[in-house]
């Protein structure tokens, strides 16, 4: 019964490591992408990862880039696959290749790294993912990490636990297979016994002829270095069924910055301890502390190439650039990551199987920051004992300068809208008087007396007596123009009515002539009487009338 839990456990466990618990597509590494055949996964014409075998190139271009120093908090997500750090949409920078931008999407963390250098792994390698600003493709860098120059020999030991624990995995499913069949395990490998995989991969080496020591010199090779420190190695698988943590440590301790080879960027991502599967942890930066992604890339030589995604659907719209030379950090950095990825990929890793390169070409390129355009010389200050002084002042100046021609422009405009209208108002009246008879051509606006400020008491009493006198002199001038128009209209119609009346009242004479006196002669003009008495008097009816006439042609 012990035996037919434990199994069962171990094809539950099987199960769940080989399942995705996130995204689109469902994949492991357990075959390192040999066996996936989601999206273009299937094709070898432009796949990624691929095996670079000759390595002293000279660089023949340049990459450009520009990053900004990450001064805010950011997440580092655990999918299942990867550990990644997202920095889309945050304004952090990006590359300029082929004079088109990529933006900086996210980085993801590896191990082994995915590229090989004459077929070895190193142990991490950090994808830098970037977008073109206004298409799908991407440009992807990819920086190798080591924690040594014996590095090679640590990724020589790690192939050889990766087949030691491809055989472990082997005697768990026979194992599994017995125990759901009901049967027992073989008499030489006992399913309860704790050491099953162990005796298994031992067995299938004495099977062979091979000693584990001819196994490892066989992968090795000749020239092989001593490791480093094999505790500080990969993780060794411990004997039991693996068991994914489903809680953090209760103790987390960063790596320390007096070892050997500390990274301070990567460093980082190890402030806080990594999340588990489906989490998320929080890493604090500050202005302080910044991260700088650019500390990565600098100084460095990348091989070129056309390829794809590492990971369903395995899209092939990406440009690789692969730093040749590794950057350094500690050993407990590159241990700490490599630890919780082999860990959380039933220590397998996520790093795909390398791609043929079908004689796609590969260019060298050295990569440099894009700097900004250099600032102008800053300008001279003015002589003077208060330059500041002097030029508000001139501003000063220039504002009641504006504010001057402005209320000018105002003031003429409003003029030429006057004499407008009423030029209007004139060739409407002249044109067609009876489509309004009631139509009054407006009079000039009265004029606005200018109000200074309040503070300069001097000129403003300058105005008003200005403003006063001209006010006093055309009310003078219009009375004077009135009074005159007014008699002159008096007298016209005085006389008018002095001539009706004398008109009306004068008697002409008609006494016959005096007896005795010859006739007047035809031609000789008219024979006027005598006036009679009193007639000539000042006063008399008839002095008046004939005053009239002369008062009238008088007037």
């Amino acid at each position: 019964m012990a035996a037919r839990d434990l199994s069962l456990r171990a094809f539950v466990t099987s199960v769940f490591l080989v399942v995705s618990c996130t995204g689109e597509f469902s994949y492991d590494y357990s075959k390192h992408g040999t066996d996936w055949l989601q999206g273009m996964c299937g094709s070898r014409e432009r796949q990624s990862p691929i095996n670079f075998n000759i390595l002293d190139t000279q660089p023949t271009g340049k990459l450009t880039y520009n990053y900004q120093t990450v001064q805010t908090s950011f997440e580092l997500a655990n999918n299942g696959h990867a550990f990644s750090a997202d920095f889309a949409g945050l304004g952090y920078g990006g590359v300029n290749y082929e004079e088109s931008w990529y933006n900086l999407l996210n980085v993801n963390i590896h191990a082994l790294s995915e590229h090989t250098f004459k077929g070895v792994h190193y142990p991490l390698e950090l994808h830098f993912v970037h977008k073109k600003y206004d298409t799908e493709d991407l440009l992807i860098i990819a920086v190798p990490i080591t924690s040594s120059e014996q590095a090679m020999t640590l990724l020589q030991e790690q192939r050889i636990r990766q087949q030691r624990w491809e055989t472990r995995a082997i005697a768990n499913r026979t194992s599994t297979k017995f125990a759901f069949l009901g049967a027992a395990a073989p008499a030489s490998a006992p399913a309860s016994s704790p050491g099953l995989a162990d005796q298994v991969a031992e067995q299938a080496l004495k099977d062979a002829g091979l000693t584990p020591e001819a196994l490892e010199a066989a992968v090795c090779g000749q020239g092989c270095l001593p490791t480093v420190s094999p505790e500080m190695a990969y993780p060794t698988p411990n004997g039991g069924d693996f068991v994914l943590p489903t809680q953090e440590p209760d103790h987390y301790f960063p790596p320390s910055g007096d070892e050997p080879l500390f990274n301070k960027q990567l460093q980082h991502f190890l402030s806080a301890p990594l999340p588990l599967v489906n989490e998320k942890q929080v890493f604090v930066v500050d202005e302080l502390h910044p991260l700088n992604l650019g500390e990565f890339l600098e100084n460095g030589v990348y091989f070129e190439y056309a390829g794809s995604m590492t990971a369903p659907p395995c899209a092939e719209a990406a440009t690789w650039f692969v730093r040749r030379d590794p950057v350094k950090a500690s050993e407990t950095q590159v241990k700490l990551l490599s630890d919780n990825i082999f860990q959380m990929t039933a220590d397998f890793g996520n790093f795909r199987a390398t791609m043929p390169v079908n004689g796609r070409p590969i260019a060298t390129r050295t990569i440099i920051k894009e700097t900004a355009p250099p600032a102008p010389p800053p300008s001279a200050v003015p002589l003077g004992p208060l330059p500041r002084t002097d030029r508000e002042f001139q501003a000063m100046k220039w504002a009641r300068d504006a504010l001057h021609l402005s209320k000018t422009a105002s003031d003429y405009i409003h003029g030429l809208d006057r004499k407008l209208q009423r030029a209007a108002q004139a060739h409407v009246s002249a044109l067609a008087p009876d489509l309004y008879p009631d139509y009054k051509v407006r009079g000039p606006d009265p004029e606005v007396v200018k109000r200074p400020s309040a503070v300069d008491m001097t000129k403003t009493a300058a105005v008003m007596a200005k403003a006063i006198a001209t006010a006093a002199k055309q009310a003078v001038a219009d009375a004077a123009s009135k009074i005159a128009r007014e008699a002159e209209q008096a007298a016209r119609d005085a006389a008018r009515e002095a001539a009706t009346v004398a008109t009306e009242n004068m008697v002409m004479p008609t006494t016959p002539p005096p007896l005795g006196l010859p006739p007047v002669p035809a031609g000789a003009g008219p024979a006027f009487a005598p006036a009679p008495a009193g007639a000539g008097a000042p006063g008399s009816p008839g002095a008046k009338a004939m005053m009239a006439p002369a008062t009238a042609k008088t007037m």
